[in-house]
Parts: C-alpha cells; structure tokens; sequence
C-alpha cells in the first residue's frame, strides 16, 4: 500500500491505483480485520465519502483509513472533483466532513475503541487533518500521504496544537527520486496552506 501511495508517476513501472499484488494482499489480510467501511454507495455517504476501519489483529489498534479523491474514468465520482474544488479553495468539504463525523460516530460507539489511528491520502489526508482538529485527545495517530494541507482561515484557535503536532505525520514525494532507493520522503508536521 506504500508503494501504491508514494509513487512517482514519472517512473515506467505501473501501480495500479485501488489494487494489491497477491503478495502485499496477502500479507495485509493476515495482519489486519476489516471492521466496518463506507461508501458512496450508502445512505449516510454525501459527497463521495470512503473509508474502512481496520483492526491490527496482534495489537489490536483500530485505523481509519480515509480515501482520497477517485478519478478514475469507471468510478468517475462528481462528489470528489467538487470537494477537491472546495478544499483548494480554502474551504471544508462539508459534505465529506460531515459523513466523516456520522461514521465516526457509529464506529465508535459499535466497537467502544479509545484512540484511533487516521491514515488518509490526498482528500482523505485532508479530511483526516480536519477531524485532528477537533477530536485531537481520541487520535492516537495521524498518518497522510500526498495530502493538501488545511488553509489558515479555518485553522483559528487550534486546541491542543502541540500534541496534534506530536502526533501528525504527513509524507509527500518529491524532488528527485533517484535519492534514496527511488522515493524521497519528507516528513512534515500539520501542512498548512499559505
């Protein structure tokens, strides 16, 4: 899954986006229980929202992983191109952000779990960075890849700034990947739009 997030698209080699090889299938199915997951196919979905929430099963940590935007031209999704729209402009995709919430919600009060760890690529990283903001004390992690970062406006009067710095992880490839073994990796804290 790694490898599908961070790869540099400028390379000859093809990853196909939504897709394991049998291999890294594999291994995910051995070390983690899907628990619950949402789509745009459901009722309490609006605007295209996905996730899925994971169990790690040797130490029990429940993920949230949130998806990103799907361009794809079968899966071609509206409700994602308007909220990449509403985002870029400094906005909250509020209907993401509010189907976020509800199967927070939901999951929470089903499997009555502590912290969460968010994992979230581009507007799933987003909206992962926005729930942080709010509900900082019941994350444990957050984890985004390729993610845009969360305009100043809406960033007023942060609670708990230091520890959302403490656990924020965002990736990004860039720059020339030659470096380090093909990907170069940088490590940001919150990244905020100026």
């Amino acid at each position: 899954m790694f490898k599908v997030l961070t790869h540099n698209i400028f390379q000859k080699e093809c990853v196909i986006i939504g897709k394991f090889e049998p291999l890294m299938a594999f291994y995910f199915i051995k070390r983690f229980d899907l628990l619950a997951h949402i789509n745009e196919d459901y009722l309490d979905s609006r605007g295209g929202f996905r996730a899925s929430l994971f169990q790690n099963k040797e130490n029990k940590e429940f993920i949230l992983a949130i998806a990103g935007s799907d361009l794809r031209p079968l899966k071609f999704d509206i409700g994602d191109l308007i909220s990449d729209f509403i985002l870029l402009n400094g906005k909250i995709p509020k209907k993401q952000f509010d189907s976020l919430l509800k199967f927070y919600t939901l999951i929470k009060k089903e499997f009555c779990f502590g912290k969460i760890a968010l994992v979230g690529h581009s507007l799933g990283g987003h909206l992962a960075q926005l729930f942080v903001l709010d509900f900082a004390l019941e994350v444990q992690n957050i984890y985004t890849f390729q993610a845009p970062g969360i305009a100043k406006k809406i960033l007023k009067d942060i609670k708990n700034e230091a520890y959302i710095q403490k656990i924020s992880y965002h990736f990004h490839t860039c720059g020339d990947f030659k470096k380090m073994h093909g990907i170069n990796l940088i490590l940001f804290k919150i990244c905020i739009l100026k």
